[in-house]
């Protein structure tokens, strides 16, 4: 390639000053990544892969590589995005649009850890989060992310905890709140079975808010199963939480 070295810089050195760039990124992928991505989006369970966004492209292929219960995955993060909306028209939290993403994309790979063990899967899941080359996210991002999985159960985030060190304060807080979204999100579809249609928090006092949850059938394990995250509720944001049961008015 000798030949185009000198003519390919030239042009690229007129393209760096007309856009007024000092830098520029060598990626590091090639052919071979493109035909991948071109065979995959071919595959029937591989819908509409060419029109998602890098983002989106890039945490479904480490979901599905490691082979996730997708149903289950897609019903949380439908919970989950429900109560972190409601909840910001509560007044419980002021994050915005860039959280949000990444809380949805944490929440779909929230059980990615059970490819290598159910046993502490949480654990994995942060290990196979923050060390998979997710395309189109920062460092930040991708430990973020990492971190909301690794703590959507047993024990909730804490000030000392190895984990969390690479966050900055502003992130550990944000931390707190949108993991417990996930771990409510995550005990609402305890039995797998997408018993829970919707849910949105709702105010019922000064010192009180109210979990409103649109349910198909029996959901008594989902509503044992919430009970245990009560009192880390009450902790994060310093009101009461009520469940309350609605009916569920449409069709199955």
């Amino acid at each position: 390639r000798a030949d185009i070295i000198i003519p390919g810089a030239a042009i690229l050195d007129t393209f760096m000053q007309e856009l007024s760039l000092n830098a520029i990124t060598v990626t590091a992928r090639g052919l071979q990544d493109g035909l991948l991505v071109y065979y995959l989006s071919r595959m029937d369970e591989f819908p509409l892969l060419g029109e998602l966004s890098p983002r989106q492209r890039s945490v479904l292929q480490l979901g599905r590589s490691c082979g996730i219960n997708e149903a289950h995955a897609r019903t949380v993060t439908a919970l989950v995005l429900a109560m972190f909306d409601s909840a910001k028209e509560q007044d419980l939290h002021s994050y915005g649009d860039a959280e949000r993403e990444l809380l949805e994309y944490a929440t779909f790979l929230h059980d990615i850890g059970s490819f290598i063990s159910y046993t502490n899967h949480q654990a994995h899941s942060y290990y196979l989060i923050k060390n998979s080359e997710l395309l189109g996210f920062d460092q930040k991002e991708v430990t973020f992310m990492a971190n909301l999985a690794r703590f959507h159960r047993k024990k909730s985030p804490r000030k000392k905890d190895p984990e969390i060190l690479e966050l900055d304060p502003h992130e550990r807080e944000a931390l707190r709140i949108l993991a417990t979204f996930i771990r409510i999100g995550e005990s609402l579809d305890r039995s797998h079975a997408a018993l829970i249609r919707h849910v949105r928090f709702s105010e019922s006092g000064k010192d009180e808010v109210r979990l409103e949850i649109v349910a198909r059938g029996d959901c008594q394990l989902e509503m044992w199963s919430i009970e245990s995250e009560r009192k880390a509720f009450e902790k994060v944001f310093g009101r009461k939480i009520v469940f309350e049961i609605l009916e569920n008015s449409s069709p199955a």
